[in-house]
Parts: structure tokens; sequence; C-alpha cells
């Protein structure tokens, strides 16, 4: 509803499922995991041509717009997303990991259809697990591509970081670094409870990293946005645009935008719906500006760009004590200049430290972590900014 709110036609869309998580022998279950996923990537694939069959020939009665299509997905669904984006072709899936002894592809086109889903697949005799002579793959609306423009994950992995190539769709991915089943950086998809291991896959941190490397996020990567969202997500992302890492501190609150209901025995402690709101607000305030530039709305981005204009400490009466400072550092203004934000940056220019609505005329900084060295405290009002130096000692 968030997304529809804002203007977007917003679709919840089922995929096959199943795999089997349990059977005793590590390489059975890379192999279910990996059709599964391969069925993930096909069904996001026949879902947007479906969109863009019922806009061409049916009077486009969902009011899509056929060539702005984003791929949003959570959990599972972002696993699904985040390798859409990625898997376009079906030879990229033969890689040792993903191959049985023999070697046997765990993926073969022609049981499994292509890529897309625009092919059939069949079992053939002798094939283990599924039924001899089931079709695996039906082509739905194979006159229409498969594009999108953009992919979001909400947590999730890639199967393999070198599906990733120059062009794909942009990235933006939420993570938190302490996922135990989805890692953040690279590590084994492990099967929740049992903590059976599956396969070593990339999470977003790499896959991230990549789209920006390969240019792939430049439609936002240098927007210059300068909203607290923004701040935040620099803070801790390596200077990865498109990259938000959720510091939760929990490994047991690897989802925390999800809202569970009071006596589910799932739920963690930090599961309120409150807690989760606040979360799906800071992806929204993320997520918004940078879709509006990937997929060309022409929208308002202003509140998300502060201005610039550098102020004079004096005119709004900035007072910065005790600089040098040991354990805090209080930041003072006229009271007709609000502090609305503080941003501090080493020497290198990193994010350090971010401070956000902060909306008072006194505010006591905190050391805490920040090491002996000079930073620069960017001071953010409602008309400009104002720039100080703070040395720790």
């Amino acid at each position: 509803t968030r997304l529809a709110k804002m203007g977007y036609v917003a679709a919840s869309v089922d995929y096959r499922l199943g795999w089997n998580p349990l059977d005793p022998q590590e390489l059975i279950r890379r192999w279910f995991l990996i059709n599964a996923a391969y069925r993930g990537v096909q069904d996001a694939r026949t879902c947007i041509r479906y969109f863009k069959k019922t806009a061409a020939e049916d009077g486009n009665p969902w009011g899509v717009d056929p060539n702005k299509i984003v791929l949003f997905g959570q959990g599972t669904g972002g696993y699904i997303s985040l390798n859409t984006a990625a898997l376009d072709d079906y030879n990229k899936t033969l890689i040792p990991k993903f191959l049985l002894p023999g070697p046997v592809p765990m993926i073969i086109e022609q049981v499994n259809g292509d890529v897309n889903g625009t092919s059939f697949g069949f079992v053939p005799p002798g094939y283990p697990v599924f039924t001899p002579g089931d079709t695996l793959c039906y082509p739905n609306w194979p006159g229409y591509d498969s594009d999108f423009q953009l992919s979001v994950n909400l947590g999730g992995a890639l199967g393999d970081t070198s599906w990733i190539d120059p062009g794909q769709p942009p990235l933006i991915s939420f993570h938190t670094p302490d996922d135990p089943f989805a890692p953040y950086v690279e590590g084994t998809v492990l099967v929740p409870v049992v903590n059976f291991p599956v396969v070593e896959v990339q999470g977003s941190y790499l896959a991230v990293k990549l789209a920006n490397q390969y240019g792939n996020n430049d439609a936002f990567a240098n927007a210059d946005f300068t909203d607290p969202y923004t701040a935040a997500a620099n803070a801790h992302n390596d200077g990865y645009q498109g990259l938000y890492p959720f510091l939760t501190g929990d490994p047991n609150d690897s989802s925390p935008w999800d809202i569970w209901a009071w006596n589910n025995p799932n739920a963690t402690e930090n599961c309120d719906s409150v807690r989760a709101r606040m979360y799906i607000d800071t992806i929204m305030n993320y997520f918004a500006p940078r879709a509006c530039l990937v997929l060309g709305l022409g929208c308002d981005l202003s509140a998300y760009s502060a201005a610039e204009e550098v102020l004079d400490a004096g005119m709004v009466g900035l007072k910065v004590s005790p600089n040098p400072a040991t354990a805090y550092v209080r930041f003072e203004t006229n009271a007709e200049y609000p502090i609305q934000h503080i941003y501090v940056y080493d020497l290198n220019g990193r994010l350090v430290k971010v401070h956000t609505n902060v909306k008072s005329n006194d505010f006591t900084m905190q050391r805490h972590s920040l090491a002996k060295g000079t930073y620069v405290a960017k001071v953010i009002f409602e008309d400009g900014i104002v720039a100080q130096k703070i040395l720790f000692h």
C-alpha cells in the first residue's frame, strides 16, 4: 500500500514454491535451491511480460507503463529480485558450484526451460525427483521482452557475482550485516532453524559494489542527495550508492521491517509494528528519489537536496564547545536558527557520524568511538550549512 499511495501500480506476485532444505546431502540441497531460484527468476520475468502484454493487447487494465518496471522483493523475494537482475543468460549457471558429479549441470535448459521462461522444459526419463514427462516450464507471452528498469531487494543474496554485468538494471539493496541466513558480503546460505549449509553466495554489499563499479547505478550515484536517509546509509556503505545497511546488532533481527503478530511464536521481541514501520519509512524515503531518477518520473527532489548555501557561523550564532574536546561537543545556535542535522566527516571525506532531525538550538554530541583527530562537522540549517572543524584528543 505504501507504493500504491506513492502513485505506483503495485502488484504482489506469486511464484512457484518448493525445495527440500532438509535433504541430508548438501549437494542435493543445493540442487533443490538453485532449481527453486531459477524458477523464481523465470516467474518474475514471466510476470513482467504479462503486464507488457496486457498494456499492448488488453487496453492496459492495470494502468502500467511497460517501460518503467521495478522488481521489489523482501526475504525470498529479495533473492528473486536480485537474481533476476543479474541472471540473464542460462550459461551463467554453468559454474562449478552448480554442477553435479560428472559433471552434470544442476540446471538443464531443455529440462527447466530458458532463463526467461519462454521455452518448454520437459522432464526426461531417468531424471531425479520429478516425474518423467512432466512439463517444468510453459512459455507464456514469449513475444514480449522481459526487461525491467530497477531491482530492489530487502535481504536475500546473489547466486554468484559473476552474473553481474555492465548495463544491467540498477540495484537498491537493504540488508542487515548480521543476517545469519543470507550473507551481507559473502558466505554460506543456511537453512533456518537447523542451520544446514547449502551454497556459498554473495550478498547485497558485493552486488551493489559491482553495480557501482560497472556504472549500473550511475542514474543516482552522483545525485548528491543530502537528506538524512542518504547520510545514514553513506555512513556505513563504504560509498556504494544504492546500499543501505541496517545495523541492528542482533543476528536474530535480520528483517527489522517485518511486522509480526504479537502471538506469532517466531516473532522476536524487536518485531513490533511501530518499529517495523519506522524501518519501512526509511526504506521508502531512500527508495523514492532513486526510483524517480531511474524511471525518469520528473519528481520534485528538492526535499532530498538540502540548500548548500554556506552560512556565516556568526549569523546563526553557532558555538561549538569544548573544542578541542575529549568526550563530547556541544552545538549551540541562535533561537531563529535551529539545527536540522549534523554530519561529521573525517579528513578523508568519509562520513563517520550522523545526527538527523535534531531540530534544536542546543545539541550535545557524544564522542563514543571516534578516534583521536580532526573532523569536520557539517551543520545543516533550513537556509544552508555551516562547516566547523572539531578536534578530539
